[in-house]
């Protein structure tokens, strides 16, 4: 899918869901921790990369559908990535570390069941669908003796990897701009 049109279904999703919320509901602005991994599997050998540590925030409506069902679009800045390393810098004269840091700006749409009373449970999951912005790939080590340490901007492309018009280079220096998937949600409040 090309970039325009990524962002013309962003654009279509945000409209409607801040019409959704200008009908009747609330607006939330939330931030939070993300703890992202990467795997990968190369021949039938599976690879897990080292848990990242990186943020998000935005607003979020919470419109009420009925009983104790509700509908939360959002709009989020949040971070995403992974970490790997090997060797260890102490004892070995080869060793690396490596992070690769993208940021996407996404719009989530969550079903989310909450309880009655004082003690508020809430469950939640639904779509969402997001554009890459920006980020960094950084990396250091030394091989054989020599230290190196190097960074750099995050590429997006707007090809499609899974399909025929592949773009060379792609993996951490380059990126498919398009993202989307699942998400869910859960917390227990007090009031």
């Amino acid at each position: 899918m090309k970039l325009r049109s990524c962002l013309t279904l962003l654009v279509l999703l945000l409209f409607i869901s801040f019409s959704i919320q200008a009908q009747k509901g609330q607006a939330v602005l939330h931030a939070g921790v993300n703890f992202t991994r990467v795997s990968l599997t190369n021949g039938g050998k599976y690879d897990a990369s080292d848990i990242l540590t990186t943020f998000q925030f935005g607003i979020s409506g919470d419109y009420h559908l009925g009983s104790f069902f509700y509908i939360q679009p959002g709009l989020s800045y949040t971070g995403k990535g992974s970490k790997v390393s090997d060797g260890d810098p102490d004892d070995n004269t080869t060793w690396y570390k490596a992070t690769s840091n993208p940021f996407y700006i996404e719009i989530p749409v969550n079903v989310v069941l909450k309880s009655p009373g004082k003690q508020k449970f809430f469950i939640g999951a639904g779509p969402y669908i997001g554009v890459g912005v920006g980020g960094k790939n950084k990396a250091e080590g030394q091989v054989a003796g020599v230290y190196f340490k190097t960074q750099s901007e995050i590429k997006f492309s707007d090809e499609d990897p899974g399909g025929t018009t592949y773009q060379l280079g792609a993996g951490f220096p380059t990126m498919k701009r398009l993202d989307y998937g699942l998400n869910m949600l859960a917390d227990r409040t007090c009031r």
